[in-house]
């Protein structure tokens, strides 16, 4: 489906898209935006701000929001919305890169690597304990942030490409700082609290993902709730972006606020963010 230019601005508060098709159409967009509601509004007139410095070659930092959640915690699902969203055109999965790097990575040297990442620990015990699930974690999570950050310094920080990444292994301790803190790097950790609801959405998962292995998840959801404990721990540690997915539509607005955050911030790097009615 095509876009006018006013959808495309619109698309980002959140709306329906019936809403924003209504309101493209309007005579006064931010009229009507106001009567949806502030942050309607708010968000509307920050993207069409950054897109104008965009085009007028004053602000050249990509958006590049990095997902990060173990299976069935929403990640794949918030990344496909923040895509369509953002009108983002490339989308890098964390097991893609895990499947490429393994042709460079020494089996012999690293064999946990090679194996599914809850079956990672059996590299350093012969039980499943806490040490050594998320010992083999950190390993996997070690090798796949290395690779990832050399395609968000090329593409993302360098080129200026907008993108969005999604990934299981994503672990703050092993990403650079400076990358880290890039402004154009939007870090969000989503998590499933209550276990019952998790295992829930595990069984659901083959609406989405036709051979994703239900059982397999179901089976090994232990080692994965450890990880994502251990991932929590990390989100809090660095002070990153942490949501509770409990419902589908307060996350994705949970996920807005904190990406509209930032761009305020890439806004106002400019000197252009000087008008707090629009920006602040």
């Amino acid at each position: 489906m095509l876009y006018t230019q006013n959808e495309l601005l619109l698309l980002p508060t959140g709306l329906s898209v019936d809403e924003i098709v209504e309101i493209s159409s309007s005579k006064n967009i931010e009229s009507e935006l106001e009567k949806k509601g502030e942050k309607y509004l708010h968000r509307y007139q920050v993207y069409k701000k950054y897109r104008e410095l965009v085009s007028q070659g004053k602000l050249k930092e990509a958006i590049v929001p990095v997902i990060g959640g173990l299976p069935c915690t929403g990640k794949t699902s918030l990344t496909r919305e923040i895509g369509f969203r953002f009108n983002m055109a490339t989308l890098i999965s964390g097991d893609t890169v895990r499947e490429s790097l393994r042709v460079f990575v020494s089996r012999e040297e690293h064999p946990e690597f090679f194996t599914s990442v809850y079956d990672s620990y059996k590299a350093y015990s012969d039980e499943i304990t806490e040490e050594a699930v998320i010992r083999g974690y950190r390993s996997q999570a070690k090798i796949i942030n290395e690779g990832l950050q050399k395609i968000i310094w090329r593409a993302a920080i360098k080129d200026g490409e907008d993108m969005i990444i999604e990934y299981l292994h994503f672990l703050p301790e092993f990403i650079d700082k400076e990358l880290l803190e890039h402004p154009s790097v939007i870090p969000i950790v989503l998590y499933i609290g209550d276990e019952t609801l998790h295992q829930e959405r595990v069984r659901s998962r083959h609406e989405f993902h036709k051979k994703g292995g239900v059982q397999r998840i179901l089976d090994n959801l232990r080692q994965y709730r450890i990880m994502q404990d251990y991932q929590i721990r990390q989100a809090k540690k660095y002070g990153l972006g942490l949501i509770e997915n409990k419902e589908f539509d307060d996350t994705v607005d949970q996920a807005l606020e904190i990406i509209f955050n930032q761009i305020t911030k890439l806004i106002k790097m400019t000197g252009e963010g000087n008008d707090s009615r629009k920006v602040a």
